[in-house]
């Protein structure tokens, strides 16, 4: 998968580039070391909160998160070497980060900081996956990610088109109902039984 410009990325394609991460991080290779939550380097995005004094010194929160995210991940990870995001740890920890960017883009929809470090941390993990020999084990992952967006997708052909204009009780939406799979025939019994007690009382409510 390749990352667009943060700045460039709709909500639609931010929302799938987390999706990414969390898969991604749920499936790191096995020869990345575990710690415990307690241990973690990552720790902080447990229970992330954004720090007073930093907020203070930033002017606002945006600031103080991408400093808390520079503390945790290392202040020259972005400037020296390769500039990517090193991905140390596989657990709870890490994986909480996706929550956080969440969470914070709920909030902060259109900030391009939160997006910047959502695609370093996922080339960051591209690279975790190329370094460890896992090239196949990433393919595996994207094809997943790929099924589950197909899965998603509801077929044309399977959605009900209805007429604003039918009436409780009219053959037509009897009709419907019959057709609707239920869970037992016995369901399917009492919503026809409904609609036709409704033409009794009502017969100009419309949908």
């Amino acid at each position: 998968m390749s990352f667009s410009a943060p700045e460039s990325l709709t909500p639609a394609e931010f929302q799938g580039i987390l999706e990414y991460l969390r898969i991604l991080l749920q499936n790191l290779p096995t020869a990345l070391p575990v710690s415990s939550a307690f241990t973690s380097k990552y720790l902080a995005f447990l229970s992330f909160t954004i720090d007073a004094e930093l907020l203070d010194r930033t002017g606002s929160e945006i600031g103080a998160l991408n400093e808390q995210f520079k503390q945790i991940f290392g202040w020259q990870t972005r400037t020296t070497g390769s500039g990517i995001v090193a991905i140390e740890e596989r657990g709870e920890a890490i994986c909480a980060v996706v929550d956080v960017l969440e969470d914070f883009h709920v909030r902060y929809p259109t900030d391009n900081v939160i997006k910047k470090w959502a695609v370093d941390i996922g080339i960051g993990l591209q690279e975790v996956y190329t370094s460890e020999d896992s090239e196949d084990l990433l393919d595996d992952v994207e094809d997943d990610v790929v099924d589950c967006h197909k899965d998603d997708e509801m077929p044309e052909d399977d959605f009900l088109q209805v007429d604003e204009d039918i009436h409780l009780g009219s053959p037509l939406l009897r009709d419907l109902i019959s057709t609707v799979p239920v869970v037992g025939s016995q369901n399917v019994r009492v919503a026809q039984d409904n609609v036709r007690v409704s033409k009794k009382r009502v017969t100009n409510w419309n949908f």
